[in-house]
């Protein structure tokens, strides 16, 4: 009897060592990972949440916790604090002349490279938690992830530390529910509330240089519940489909915007898009002489948005009024005049850029074209949002295509840019406005004009 009772003591206390040690790698496991987690300094916070804005799977904590495993925040030459290789880097840095160096823009790109990752997953039907898999995937592959339907093996114990990590900076002051990203609400498209349009602003007649004068008109070609939408203008002999604010206007068979000194314009589309779904498109715009420039903007704020003039672009807010500014939004700016001196435009003449809910101080993601985007040469930009990937995608060309073409033409060529985004927790999930906005500032240069010769929508 006593050696029975010694015997099933031992096989208790085995069991119950091998629990303990189960918990020690489990539990305790990530305990020791979060105890030796580096505190963020205060002054990166802001760096942290702003790059977690980059899709709904991040959080600041999360991002943190890449970066905690990946390179305890030492950074690396090539990659920075998030220790990207070159070839990311090059690939997910936020403009052409950003540095690893820079802290907040190595953030950045590690956002957009897992925002990518986790846009990949999405896609590839793969089930389970997209921000734990899109880590297993920075450590191994998509193919490895895709091959075993989940974690690989080769990446767990990375994923488990990062998770670790994460749960240490989720229940800290800087990094946990206080910054994490909002969920931006579902009814933010105050159709019904917004305010009146404003009057249109005299212009003088525009240049007829580049008119193009056929004509067809938007038209929606599938059922409301299909949220099937197609906008075809190869040039512009009326203002039908289009509702006009500020100084925009339709004439000589294209759609003005701005022109002359501190004109704001915006012009949407009365057929919309949803957010939710994926969409192409593709414009020819011309911007005269010197001045702002120009935006392609997809709002939920309503059919009179409009923003201010100058760097502004007509989307953007003063900085004394934050009302003014036309969101939620995301709008891809063609910038053609240098505000790197007010702090808040990158260094240089021009630029092709993101931002989000009117904040044209903030480029979530830009470069420089290469060629140039003001005078007598119009520029051809193509669109393309993938729903799934949550990927937006741009193409710019100085050449003057046929007006319309869908994306067959930019297929022979790399695009500009890819910029990781959920458009519908950006703008909504109501029905968005899709459109241009543009603006002029305070110039002496009187033939200064901002135009849309031609574009296309496709949305499915």
């Amino acid at each position: 009897m006593r050696h029975f009772t010694r015997g099933r003591t031992m096989v208790v206390t085995v069991v119950v060592l091998s629990a303990l040690a189960l918990w020690l790698v489990l539990g305790v496991g990530n305990a020791a990972t979060r105890s030796d987690a580096v505190q963020v300094e205060p002054s990166v916070v802001a760096s942290f949440v702003r790059a977690a804005k980059s899709c709904p799977t991040l959080t600041p904590a999360r991002l943190a916790a890449q970066v905690m495993a990946k390179t305890g925040f030492k950074p690396t030459p090539d990659g920075g604090i998030a220790g990207l290789t070159a070839k990311q880097w090059k690939t997910w840095a936020p403009s052409a002349d950003s540095s690893p160096a820079d802290r907040a823009a190595s953030l950045l790109a590690l956002a957009h490279l897992t925002c990518d990752l986790a846009g990949q997953i999405r896609m590839s039907g793969v089930t389970g938690d997209r921000w734990r898999l899109a880590v297993a995937a920075s450590q191994s592959s998509i193919k490895a992830v895709k091959d075993v339907a989940g974690v690989p093996p080769s990446a767990a114990a990375f994923v488990e530390r990062v998770v670790g990590y994460a749960d240490f900076y989720a229940s800290g002051p800087l990094l946990g529910s206080g910054a994490k990203t909002p969920t931006p609400s579902a009814t933010a498209t105050p159709e019904a509330t917004a305010s009146a349009t404003p009057a249109a602003s005299p212009t003088p007649k525009p240049s007829q240089t580049g008119r193009v004068s056929s004509l067809a008109k938007p038209t929606r070609t599938a059922s409301r519940a299909e949220q099937s939408v197609q906008i075809q203008r190869d040039g512009f002999a009326d203002a039908s489909g289009l509702r006009l604010n500020g100084s925009a206007h339709v004439s000589d068979g294209r759609l003005y915007l701005a022109a002359g000194s501190a004109q704001a314009a915006s012009a949407w589309a009365t057929t919309r898009i949803d957010p939710s779904r994926s969409f192409q498109t593709s414009f020819t715009a011309q911007v005269s002489n010197i001045t702002d420039g120009v935006a392609f903007v997809v709002q939920g704020q309503g059919p009179t948005a409009l923003g201010n003039p100058g760097s502004r672009l007509g989307y953007g807010q003063d900085t004394t009024d934050s009302v003014s500014a036309v969101k939620p939004s995301l709008a891809v700016e063609l910038d053609t005049w240098d505000n790197s001196p007010d702090g808040f435009d990158p260094a240089g003449h021009q630029h092709i850029a993101v931002t989000l809910n009117g904040d044209h101080t903030n480029h979530r993601i830009w470069r420089d074209p290469g060629f140039s985007m003001w005078g007598s040469q119009p520029v051809y930009v193509s669109i393309a949002y993938d729903a799934s990937a949550h990927r937006l995608t741009v193409w710019a060309a100085s050449a003057t295509p046929t007006v319309g073409r869908d994306l067959t033409m930019m297929a022979t060529r790399p695009p500009l840019f890819t910029y990781g985004v959920d458009l519908s927790a950006v703008v909504g999930t109501r029905p968005a406005y899709v459109g241009f906005t543009g603006g002029t500032g305070r110039t002496t240069v009187t033939d200064a004009q901002e135009s849309i010769i031609g574009w296309s929508l496709v949305s499915r």
